[in-house]
């Protein structure tokens, strides 16, 4: 028998890109075992995205779906990137209805870190909020967040910049319903407050440090045009130096709910106070047309 491989977050894509073509082909896995001379295992290695599978193996298992020609050719180069420690996934380049790497890594790690400068993360996002960042995508990141309704779910902490809470996304009624959502997710949240201090996360920007029970750690970045998956342990290594310095310039747990809490008052009052404005707008009009 031999021993398991360590994967990347590359291989795991390329393993669920063969689970998909041989599911579309109508084969259980024990059939195509069986019609290849294989064993159950050996499938199961494929698919499961360790490292070291060869191109003829690959092959004869994508002839064996039915996979041919320009198709054939863009997975037998996917295999050959696999060993690599990073990995840019850009949009627009993936083919339509691939799988979906990105909601399996985040939903089989055993802990998640990230620091956020821009938006609230994509996990914690109320409805309203979601809707005002991406527009589109919503149902998708409706789907990550039933990992927070797990038992089992990782440990989850983000440290979010203060700048992040006072920028009014979709105004005073959607930031306030999206701090009460923070207040109550089951993530630890902590606040980085603006200040002289000049951090780590300044320099890296926005990341996310998944970590898994069995597989190495991956560092997690996207922009609008690409997401990128970063294994090597340099960059592991950066990024939980940064987390270290984070954690020491954040405000402690129960302070950052304080502050949020805070905060989400002062939305609530700004929805009060334009509630208000709204009546007496509405109210002068209706005086004015009976005069």
């Amino acid at each position: 028998m031999h021993p398991r491989r360590d994967s990347t977050a590359r291989s795991r894509q390329f393993g669920d890109e063969l689970r998909a073509k041989r599911k579309a082909a109508d084969l259980r896995a024990t059939r195509l075992a069986a019609m290849l001379g294989w064993s159950p295992a050996k499938i199961n290695k494929l698919e499961s995205g360790e490292r070291g599978t060869s191109d003829v193996d690959v092959a004869v298992y994508l002839n064996s779906c039915g996979v041919v020609g320009d198709e054939l050719h863009r997975l037998l180069a996917l295999n050959r990137e696999t060993s690599r420690g990073a990995w840019l996934d850009v949009m627009g380049l993936r083919p339509p209805n691939s799988p979906s790497r990105f909601i399996h890594e985040e939903a089989r790690a055993v802990a998640i870190t990230g620091y956020c400068s821009r938006f609230v993360p994509g996990l914690l996002q109320s409805h309203g909020y979601m809707e005002h960042v991406v527009r589109s995508g919503v149902e998708h990141r409706l789907r990550r967040q039933q990992l927070l309704r797990r038992s089992d779910r990782p440990d989850i902490t983000f440290f979010v910049d203060e700048q992040v809470l006072r920028r009014p996304v979709g105004g005073p009624a959607v930031m306030h319903d999206q701090l009460m959502a923070l207040l109550f997710t089951p993530a630890v949240v902590r606040i980085v407050p603006v200040g002289e201090v000049v951090h780590s996360g300044l320099a890296h920007g926005d990341f996310v440090l998944r970590e898994y029970a069995e597989d190495r750690p991956v560092v997690y970045g996207e922009a609008w045009w690409a997401s990128v998956y970063l294994e090597d342990a340099v960059v592991v290594e950066a990024c939980v130096e940064a987390i270290g310095e984070l954690a020491e310039c954040a405000l402690d747990v129960e302070d950052s709910r304080a502050f949020v809490s805070a905060l989400a008052d002062e939305y609530g009052a700004s929805c009060a106070s334009g509630d208000q404005a709204r009546t007496r707008a509405s109210s002068g009009t209706s005086l004015s047309t009976r005069s």
